[in-house]
């Protein structure tokens, strides 16, 4: 009898290994890598280090400066908040709290509420390692690029056309000029634009779901700490959403329905952030963000750093030369430029037929954000007619939106040339457009540099900026035109990568080479500060505190509490602002000076718990109305500390007669002979709770700016703790929105099999 045949076995299923080699995304995804890793080498290396502690803490010298004179940012908030809130967040987490209160700021502030601390963004985890600010930069650019990738290949570009893409928006020039939390949501832009061609396509199938990446992504962009830019990218996916609808015509509504969906999800998913930021702004001081912003631009003569961007030099590095004071406004005000290559690439794009309505819809936007930000007038009164636009810097947080608005323009124009949609007339014209516009950027720079030619450096920079973008434009055109096959795409990619890197690059060449902290200051504070504060006229700078774990009364932050506010302008110094005391500010520059103001005031500097001033080396003090002066304690080639004579702790008790017994700033163990009201020198704000011996008291305002407890006759543990008011709510929100993308697509999966079946 003969066996029956044996059955062949089934082919094992590829591992993930095997799947990625053979994916087709292998080599783009690894080319966008090495642009990445290309683009922060220098830092990477340790070529360059821009690390801020050397130049912005007040304990840093640098011994071998830079190549270029300039700065390695636009905004010293890279060092100021983003350095100093993520490393304090970082340790929070690390110790196993979360980082709801910063101790060490002003009386103390909410720290994750602030939003600019990223509290809850993965890559601030990043920020306890010395060069935490490369690596995490370097991640949101890996991210930015790769999502702007898979959003290309999404819209049915081919690989070279989409890697194009990716590598100029992960080399962005907000990147580039940026490093602080205003950077952190723009990596999430391209993925809400994935999520929602994701959507357009679950339509065009009819598939349920199709939502889930607009919720990971917008819950992702408002963790990350800024919601400035959450806001302003979040118009640009509005846009692209209502051209997308557009051409489902009778299926619009089912589009619009998704979007929806992964909005409300989305909102569930980052409840927590939503909720603290929501509770804590009623009760802030939010600067000029109270409607100063709505006649707020870019000044024209920024203009021509749209698409020559160093046609003023590196950052800052003539603004000195300028005694008008414009290149330094340019400076602080922009947010960003686009790449001559890419400019061209984006004319070239105009023209196809493809996705003609999305383009239309890419262009009204870069119209709409360049005008805006650059003050047009018609177009500034349209978008301040938007929510809480008033409020809102879209002069200097709009660019990364129509940086990769024009992006894609430009990779719908790199992957028009490349499978030959176009006539050769109209790519010869964009590219003489394109030449045109680096001329006129020139021209319309001329008066500024008129201002700072008194250097030939600064020439230098001018004309070399004008022959780069001529000859970049050129040769992109050229390849354009005359060239074929892969040789074309990869002249075109070589171009567009060189164009990227090379302008991204630039900053790093203005850091220094090496630097030297001296770090025998903090060390003296660590030991004798205790529990108590210290006040800085300058070195050791604001916030610098936060980063290594000593309370300063300085600050320089935004939002700031409201009861903050109002102590510092009415018991400290009258000629400052709240978010910005920092020892040296000045509101009004001719009035009384910050030291005239400590010493006026010095008695209530003591009751806010100051024990130490810290000042430059070799200040010299007036002396005290006792005719004393302060008392010397500490000195180093950067800064003196002087000691104030009857400083109060941070914890102490009404009447006295008690023991103390401090763990830290936020628990402390009393013995009393009879019931007594214990006073705690931080900020009293909702949220704080307290317990006596495990057992919920009343938090009371004492003075109207500290917090007092009862604590009973006899030894007592009293523990303060603070949360954002409607925290709970938040959990079951966050709850809720885990459910909706977790376990109701699993649902809908299996439905829709049995359905099948």
């Amino acid at each position: 009898m003969l066996a029956p045949p044996s059955t062949p076995a089934a082919p094992e299923a590829p591992t993930m290994g095997q799947r990625l080699i053979r994916s087709p995304h292998r080599w783009p995804v690894l080319i966008i890598v090495g642009a990445v890793l290309a683009g922060n080498a220098l830092y990477l290396l340790h070529i360059f280090n821009p690390d801020p502690l050397n130049l912005i803490s007040g304990i840093g010298e640098v011994t071998k400066a830079g190549v270029f004179n300039g700065a390695v940012a636009t905004d010293p908030n890279n060092g100021i908040t983003a350095q100093t809130l993520g490393h304090l967040v970082a340790l929070d987490w690390f110790h196993g709290h979360v980082p709801w209160w910063n101790p060490f700021e002003g009386l103390g502030a909410p720290l994750a509420s602030e939003m600019q601390a990223a509290a809850f963004f993965p890559p601030t985890l990043l920020l306890y390692l010395a060069d935490g600010q490369v690596y995490s930069h370097a991640l949101v650019e890996l991210v930015a690029g790769l999502s702007t990738y898979f959003l290309l290949v999404r819209l049915r570009l081919g690989r070279p056309a989409a890697v194009a893409g990716a590598i100029a928006f992960a080399l962005n020039g907000t990147y580039a000029w940026f490093s602080h939390a205003p950077t952190n949501p723009v990596c999430f832009l391209p993925l809400l634009l994935l999520g929602c061609e994701m959507a357009v396509d679950a339509v065009q199938s009819r598939r349920p779901l199709g939502w889930c990446t607009i919720a990971i992504a917008l819950a992702a962009s408002l963790y990350a700490g800024f919601p400035e830019t959450a806001y302003i990218d979040g118009l640009l996916a509005a846009v692209w959403v209502v051209a997308r609808a557009i051409t489902l015509r009778g299926d619009w509504w089912r589009l619009l329905l998704k979007v929806a969906q992964g909005g409300v999800a989305g909102a569930l998913l980052a409840a927590p952030i939503i909720v603290a930021f929501a509770d804590y702004v009623p009760v802030a001081d939010v600067g000029p963000h109270n409607g100063m912003f709505g006649s707020a631009s870019v000044p024209h003569a920024a203009l021509a750093q749209a698409i020559t961007p160093y046609v003023y030099g590196p950052i800052n590095a003539f603004s000195s030369n300028d005694k008008s004071g414009v290149l330094t406004m340019v400076w602080g005000s922009t947010g960003g430029y686009l790449t001559a290559a890419f400019v061209v690439l984006a004319l070239i794009g105009l023209y196809g037929r493809r996705h003609r309505i999305l383009r239309i819809g890419l262009v009204l936007w870069v119209a709409l954000a360049m005008g805006r930000t650059y003050g047009l007038a018609p177009v500034q009164h349209l978008v301040n007619a938007l929510p809480v636009m008033n409020d809102v810097a879209f002069f200097r947080y709009a660019n990364p939106s129509w940086e990769l608005a024009v992006i894609v323009l430009a990779a719908f124009g790199f992957d028009d040339i490349v499978r030959g949609l176009l006539p050769r007339w109209w790519i010869a014209g964009a590219s003489l457009g394109g030449l045109v516009l680096v001329v006129m950027a020139h021209i319309g720079a001329g008066n500024l540099l008129d201002h700072i030619r008194s250097t030939p450096a600064s020439n230098d920079w001018a004309m070399g900026s004008l022959l780069w973008g001529l000859g970049i434009i050129a040769a992109v055109g050229l390849a354009a035109l005359v060239g074929r096959g892969r040789a074309r795409i990869a002249v075109l990619l070589a171009l567009v990568a060189a164009d990227a890197l090379g302008a991204f690059v630039i900053p790093q060449f203005s850091a220094p080479k090496a630097a030297h902290i001296d770090a025998s200051s903090v060390r003296f504070l660590q030991r004798h500060l205790g529990n108590y504060r210290y006040y800085s006229f300058g070195p050791l700078g604001p916030d610098y505190g936060s980063y290594f774990g000593l309370s300063s009364l300085d600050v320089d932050d935004l939002p700031v509490p409201k009861v903050w506010g109002t102590f510092v302008t009415t018991k400290l110094d009258t000629n400052t602002v709240p978010t910005v005391f920092n020892g040296y500010f000045r509101r009004d520059p001719t009035g009384v000076s910050a030291e005239q103001e400590f010493f006026a005031h010095i008695t209530t500097f003591e009751d806010a718990g100051v024990k130490y001033l810290v000042t430059f080396a070799q200040t010299t003090l007036p002396p005290l109305p006792s005719g004393r002066h302060l008392p010397l304690v500490f000195a180093d080639p950067s800064l003196d500390v002087f000691q104030l004579p009857h400083p109060e702790p941070i914890f102490s008790v009404r009447g006295g007669g008690c023991r103390l017994q401090p763990h830290g700033v936020a628990a402390v163990t009393v013995d009393c002979p009879t019931s007594r009201a214990l006073i705690r020198r931080e900020l009293t704000m909702p949220g704080w709770q307290a317990t006596v011996n495990g057992t919920d008291v009343p938090v009371r305002s004492y003075d109207k700016v500290y917090e007092q407890v009862k604590v009973p006759a006899g030894r007592s543990t009293i523990t303060f703790t603070f949360a954002p008011p409607h925290l709970d709510l938040a959990v079951v929100a966050l709850a809720a929105g885990v459910l909706a993308i977790g376990v109701l697509p699993i649902g809908l999966r299996r439905r829709a099999r049995r359905s099948a079946l």
